[in-house]
């Protein structure tokens, strides 16, 4: 996993950054790092008043809630995961109380923040393309994402639907 990042860096498919750390602290490969990375620009550009530093280093502080912020993101959007939406919801659902419960063993307010807002972003994604295959078959380096922006209560102007 760790010399698949290397390379990845190497490469210019990943960025070489302190979301590494995952590859080692959690496990994750290089791949599922641009997820929690692709949710940490966003939250800067949405006025999120914290550094990529800062971010990063309170999502490897906690590598098992990084692990668990991933498969959120994959238990809502990997297409062919689940046979029903409610299945689903459902496994959305249990990870969610496993985050928040992690969540009351986390001492410092701004990485409860942080992690919070991952959440947030993660379940106001409408779709993705983080599963979609390159031109030339393989798995795309990137990862763009449609949100629905009045979920997200951090951006300016956002209200809830009515």
């Amino acid at each position: 996993m760790l010399e698949d990042a290397f390379h990845a860096v190497w490469a210019g498919n990943a960025e070489s950054d302190g979301f590494n750390r995952l590859t080692v602290a959690a496990e994750l490969p290089w791949r599922e790092i641009v997820i929690l990375r692709a949710i940490a620009k966003f939250l800067r550009q949405a006025g999120l008043m914290l550094s990529q530093t800062y971010v990063e280093n309170a999502v490897v502080k906690y590598p098992a809630i990084a692990i668990m912020l991933v498969s959120l993101f994959r238990s809502l959007h990997a297409p062919g995961l689940f046979a029903t939406a409610d299945t689903r919801a459902g496994a959305a659902s249990g990870i969610r109380e496993k985050i928040e419960t992690a969540l009351n063993n986390v001492p410092n307010a701004d990485d409860d923040r942080i992690i919070r807002a991952m959440v947030s972003v993660i379940d106001a994604m409408l779709r993705t393309s983080f599963f979609q295959p390159s031109a030339s078959g393989g798995m795309r380096p990137y990862l763009a994402f449609k949100l629905d922006s009045k979920r997200l209560a951090m951006l300016p102007g956002a209200q809830a639907a009515l």
